[in-house]
Order: C-alpha cells, then sequence, then structure tokens
C-alpha cells in the first residue's frame, strides 16, 4: 500500500511587556541655608541625560525569523512578511509557539503539555491522535525542520485570524526506537498550510489547519 503524502500535522497538520518603564524622578535635595554669601563662580549647568539601561528596558524584543528560530531543537523560520503590525506579530508569534512544541513533542516523544497550551479544538484532537499512534508504534521524528509563514489575516471581528505557511519537511526522518528509519509515513515533502487561530483572554491558540499544496512551494 502507497503511504499517502501527509504533513507531520495532516494527522496532525504541520509541525509545527511588561516593558520596565524606569521612572527616575530624581528630587534634589533641600540645601541648608548659610549665612556665608556663595562664591561667585561660573557654575556649570548639568542636564541629565537618559540612561542607558531605561532606553534598553524600553526597547522591546524585534519579532522576526531569526528570534523565532530555534537551532537548539532544528526548528528554523526562514521568513516572515514585511511592515506588520505587533497585532499580527502577536498572531505569528503563538503560532509558532504551537508549532515548535508539536515539533519537539513529536522527536521527543516525552509529553504534550506545551501543545495542549497552545492549541485547541480540531487541531488538538490531530495532534493527540498523531502522538497517540507514534508512542504506540515507538516511533519519532528526527531531523530538522524549517518553516516560511507567507501571510496572516484577520476574520470575524478580529477574534479569528488565519495564518498561510510553507513547511519544509524534506529533512525529516520517521524512527524507530533503535534508530532505523521507518517507511510508513511519507513526510519527505513541502507543505503549503493554512491555519486558523482563536483568540483567548491573554493570546492567540490554534483551533485547526488545512494542507493545500505539496510540493508547491
Amino acid at each position: 500500500m502507497v503511504p499517502r503524502h501527509h504533513s507531520t500535522h495532516i494527522l496532525v497538520i504541520t509541525l509545527f511587556s511588561t516593558s520596565l518603564m524606569l521612572s527616575s524622578c530624581l528630587t534634589p535635595k533641600s540645601t541648608p541655608r548659610s549665612t556665608i554669601p556663595p562664591l561667585k563662580t561660573n557654575a556649570t549647568t548639568h542636564t541629565p541625560t537618559s540612561s542607558p539601561e531605561k532606553n534598553t528596558s524600553e526597547k522591546k524584543a524585534e519579532i522576526n525569523a531569526d528570534s523565532l528560530s530555534d537551532s537548539s531543537v532544528n526548528y528554523t523560520v526562514t521568513s516572515i512578511p514585511n511592515n506588520l503590525d505587533e497585532a499580527k506579530l502577536q498572531i505569528i508569534e503563538a503560532f509558532v509557539k504551537y508549532d515548535k512544541a508539536a515539533w519537539i513533542a513529536f522527536t521527543e516523544m516525552d509529553g504534550t503539555g506545551d501543545v495542549e497550551d497552545t492549541a485547541a479544538d480540531n487541531e488538538l484532537s490531530k495532534f493527540e491522535y498523531t502522538y497517540s499512534h507514534r508512542d504506540s508504534s515507538k516511533t519519532h521524528l528526527n531531523g530538522s525542520v524549517s518553516i516560511s509563514i507567507k501571510a496572516v489575516e484577520f476574520s470575524s471581528e478580529d477574534i479569528v485570524s488565519t495564518l498561510f505557511t510553507c513547511t519544509d519537511q524534506t529533512q525529516i526522518h520517521l524512527v524507530n526506537r533503535q534508530g532505523n528509519e521507518e517507511f510508513t509515513e511519507d513526510l519527505n515533502h513541502t507543505f503549503s498550510m493554512t491555519y486558523s487561530l482563536n483568540r483567548t483572554e491573554n493570546t492567540w491558540v490554534v483551533s485547526n489547519s488545512s494542507q493545500t499544496g505539496v510540493d508547491q512551494c
């Protein structure tokens, strides 16, 4: 039987400030009165400048492909769209938290806690199905994955968003506990993916995904 093409998330579909405001209110100390007249000197007025620590703390960490990647787990974000506003960057950040958590879960097969915090509904069900299947067959993923985020859109009064990606799984291998490669899943392709995210009280969670193309991106 020829294995079906699917991404590692198609039976889960793809694997995948508080800004510290330093308000330095410098209150000049009261100078005690003296009966001795002050010397007439050309005093230099010192104008306080912003401390480097304040400037550093007020600058938010930039969200970009490099900051979203994690070489320690072989997870790479190759690109994100340019000129995104903060709201869309938050959606991308939430998606990557899920996608990377799923990738780590499938490579380590040591629990699903981080995924449960970042996914819900149909997406979480698909992930749990795949995780259970690989756990029972004693297989896990090995290699590296990379993902390009193509676009982010809002819908449904900004409580639902859609994210489009291309996931490169050509460097992924399914292996057993002895480290031997298994060929029960056809993983080595690029996958065009569409994800739905729902806004919760504090963040976004991935609620569903669908594969829209194989080896087309």
